[in-house]
């Protein structure tokens, strides 16, 4: 009981609202810096292909060349387009560059929500094969789990 009253009082002196105070910018900073490092990385990633001459001279909308060098680099095709379409259209890849004033969210800016609010949606590309056929999916409302029959059928 005495322990908890003086844990109370203390969360009400300058000294402790100075420590949570300190802790919580050190967060803040470290996510931000952990946030702009992967900013920058795919930056750089997306300058160095797109800067390529071997991506020049086979690689710009070859979906076979971006899906090679994606599995061989051992990232996903979605994020290698993404980090090429990232370096057209900013050109970030240092924390000084101009392009980081594109961007509203100040310190809350991240991959996720760059590659969501800034980047045009990868365009899906046509099946080329003529044996396509509709299907239909069920999907159960509590597990969202999908399945190519009825499963409630037998």
């Amino acid at each position: 009981m005495e322990k908890e009253q003086k844990l109370t009082t203390y969360r009400h002196t300058q000294e402790y609202e100075a420590l949570v105070e300190e802790c919580q910018a050190i967060i803040t900073e470290g996510i931000w810096n952990y946030r702009v490092e992967k900013i920058l990385a795919y930056g750089q990633l997306g300058e160095r292909i797109f800067n390529d001459s071997i991506f020049k001279k086979y690689g710009k909308g070859n979906l076979a060349f971006l899906q090679a060098i994606a599995e061989d680099i051992g990232i996903s095709y979605s994020d290698i387009c993404r980090a090429i379409q990232f370096y057209e259209k900013f050109q970030i890849v240092s924390p000084e560059d101009a392009g980081w004033d594109s961007f509203r969210e100040g310190k809350n800016i991240s991959w996720s929500k760059i590659k969501r609010l800034y980047l045009p949606q990868e365009k899906r590309k046509e099946c080329l094969h003529s044996n396509v056929k509709e299907i239909r999916r069920w999907q159960c409302t509590q597990c969202k789990k999908i399945f190519e029959y009825d499963p409630t059928k037998k």
